[in-house]
């Protein structure tokens, strides 16, 4: 068995019974491969083709196999360059959903299928979701990456039921100091444009009084308790700071 850790590649799904195949590229062939399988076991992959094919035939009926290794920068253009070889968009012959490699353009999720993916990361049991925040720690995006998020972000509008389970999703989490230090320097030196500033009070200007109490009440609670490690850590600069 070749030893597909932590390399990146192009790689197939193949169903043994039909010879059908699911063609595709990963900077970590070997997570991709567990993701795959993981998703597809728990009725919830992205690709409705695949689900409905390993639903039929069952897991017995699918291998992943390496095409070839490739330098990341070359992942699209050598996927492109198999998805082309094996036809794996024609429905004949494979399970692909989009023509081109790294594009999701004009694919739309089904709703079913948007609620088994939507509870099955719901669903995670704590250990997995550990692994995987253990796993992410310390990548970095991309440019084109963030580009892409930013772009797919604009002009979203957040309903107030999500709105609502953001709120009580992040209530009471405590932030450590080294995510607060991130945070910090992330938004040193940042401007805001004119739109933003305009968006910011137009939110403050619609917030209830007792929002804005308990926003006044949590600075001031802040700004006593930084005041007061001040004083503990160095008593005379505290003393410089009040003359």
């Amino acid at each position: 068995m070749l030893d597909i850790t932590i390399k990146s590649g192009v790689y197939k799904i193949l169903n043994t019974k039909n010879r059908k195949v699911y063609v595709g590229s990963a900077i970590d062939l070997n997570r991709r491969r567990i993701r795959h399988f993981s998703q597809l076991k728990h009725n919830c992959h992205h690709n409705q083709y695949l689900q409905r094919a390993y639903n039929k035939f069952g897991k017995s009926a699918f291998k992943f196999e390496i095409i070839e290794y490739v330098e990341k920068k070359l992942l699209v253009e050598r996927e492109q360059y198999w998805m082309n070889k094996t036809l794996c968009y024609n429905k004949q012959y494979g399970y692909n959903m989009c023509l081109q490699a790294d594009s999701s353009l004009g694919v739309k999720h089904t709703e079913e299928t948007i609620t088994k993916m939507r509870l099955a990361q719901k669903n995670k049991p704590v250990e997995i979701r550990d692994k995987i925040s253990k796993a992410l720690k310390g990548n970095t995006l991309s440019v084109t990456t963030r580009l892409k998020i930013s772009n797919a972000n604009k002009g979203r509008v957040v309903n107030e039921q999500t709105r609502r389970k953001i709120s009580e999703a992040n209530r009471g989490r405590i932030l450590s100091d080294e995510t607060k230090h991130k945070i910090s320097n992330s938004l040193k030196g940042r401007k805001l444009s004119d739109e933003h500033r305009a968006n910011i009070a137009k939110v403050v200007q619609n917030m209830s009084s007792e929002t804005r109490g308990k926003i006044s009440h949590t600075l001031k609670t802040r700004y006593k308790q930084q005041k007061k490690e001040i004083q503990q850590k160095s008593p005379q600069l505290f003393l410089l700071e009040l003359e």
